[in-house]
């Protein structure tokens, strides 16, 4: 560390937060992620880049668990609201 270079990674203004939501399996992934990224394009305060974007993590009894990853710029919102 002392002959390296540290890089504040606090100086990026773009923090990512996340959220996970379920999907019933007799539900429309596609139609679900589009609500989802229609519904993040509403909020003012979300970056469009980088662009959210939804995975699936997990396959549970009843839905399939979608994590949905979106950017804010900390210096004009708190991710917190």
């Amino acid at each position: 560390v002392i002959q390296s270079v540290v890089v504040n990674t606090t100086a990026n203004p773009k923090t990512r937060y996340n959220f996970v939501v379920g999907v019933g399996y007799n539900e429309s992934l596609s139609l679900a992620e589009k609500v989802i990224y229609d519904a993040l394009k509403k909020i003012p305060e979300i970056l469009s880049d980088p662009t959210p974007l939804i995975v699936a993590e997990s396959f549970g009894s009843s839905s399939i668990m979608l994590k949905v990853f979106f950017w804010i710029d900390i210096k004009k919102s708190s991710g917190l609201r």
